[in-house]
């Protein structure tokens, strides 16, 4: 005897619930929970879906994220994690300016390996060792800041900052594209460390800029610990000097 079970089941709600909290469409809700548009209008009749369902943040087209008018049909999926899909701009140039100018100075740390904060930290400590403040020129110390800052430049790409211009690079439909939220960037830094995601380092624009491929997860993984390592060592030798 073949038993049929009612849905939606508790499991159902359960699955629900995290769907729409996270922000998933509902046509991805209908796609993963394997019902109909039509099914799913029938389970709005129970209580429990119909307080589930109305969680589900607003759109507010005034606000410009990518459901704003004038963004229309100018943003794309770029990559999924966690459920959670991130967007690009499908042409760099479309970006608004508040946007882009945090793409820009983001971008240029990405190309130097190192923050503005860092390389500023660097040429103090090279000064403060020629300038004779310190009562005396030390000429090993400046070399070794130089040589470190050479180790820095070595680098195919510096994990960290690469993060942090995909952070601006990559955004979720509810994110204010007139500007950059550093604390909603640091979310998604944070987010894409927990789930281990590797996509923003391989998908355009950060992987042509990189010459990354998927074709090298393995070798990507590899050079992500071994980067990581240098730059904490050569983080950690500037700040016991300073």
């Amino acid at each position: 005897m073949r038993i049929e079970f009612s849905r939606p089941s508790k499991q159902d709600i359960r699955q629900l619930e995290i769907l729409v909290t996270k922000g998933v469409t509902q046509a991805d809700i209908e796609h993963l929970l394997g019902i109909t548009a039509k099914e799913f209008e029938k389970w709005k009749e129970n209580i429990e879906v119909d307080r589930i369902v109305k969680l589900r943040p607003k759109q507010e087209p005034e606000r410009f994220t990518i459901h704003h008018p004038s963004l229309a049909g100018q943003t794309e999926v770029a990559f999924e994690a966690g459920l959670i899909k991130f967007y690009r701009f499908k042409e760099e140039y479309r970006m608004p300016i508040g946007r882009y100018k945090y793409v820009y100075k983001r971008f240029k740390e990405a190309d130097l390996r190192m923050t503005r904060e860092t390389m500023q930290e660097y040429l103090k400590q090279i000064e403060e060792s020629l300038n004779g403040t310190k009562k005396q020129i030390n000429l090993s110390t400046a070399i070794r800041l130089i040589y470190n800052m050479k180790t820095w430049l070595t680098i195919p790409f510096e994990p960290e900052a690469v993060k942090r211009l995909a952070a601006v690079t990559f955004f979720t439909d509810d994110e204010d594209l007139s500007t950059f939220d550093e604390k909603k960037g640091q979310e998604k830094i944070d987010f894409w460390e927990r789930n281990k995601v590797h996509d923003f380092f391989t998908t355009a624009p950060i992987g042509a800029l990189l010459n990354v491929n998927t074709s090298s997860i393995t070798s990507l993984e590899e050079y992500l610990t071994e980067a990581t390592e240098i730059t904490k060592a050569l983080t950690l030798d500037l700040q016991q000097k300073s």
